[in-house]
């Protein structure tokens, strides 16, 4: 079980990086702080308190329990890098 939670752990620590790099290194600093404050407050009360919620519910595993964060660091990344990708949120700050 510790092997199982350390190995849970280093894949948290790399989809946190990311996440914050996407997040507040692209998003936030490029002007796009509503839809930051929007995908956090999101994944955290629409996604992450809800499943954490259920699974403590039905007893869950703790590596379960230990696990429900990633998903929702997953869903952030994903729906960060979308729009990064999308290019919405990119501005043109030189004006000729």
């Amino acid at each position: 079980l510790t092997g199982d939670m350390f190995d849970l752990m280093a894949a948290g620590f790399v989809l946190k990086s990311v996440g914050m790099v996407m997040v507040l290194g692209v998003l936030r600093a490029g002007g796009e702080v509503r839809f930051c404050l929007l995908l956090d407050a999101g994944a955290q009360w629409g996604l992450l308190l809800p499943v954490a919620w259920a699974a403590g519910r039905r007893r869950a595993s703790a590596l379960v329990l230990f696990a429900v964060p990633l998903l929702e660091e997953a869903v952030r990344i994903v729906v960060a890098g979308a729009r990064i990708r999308s290019r919405r949120w990119l501005r043109d700050l030189v004006v000729t």
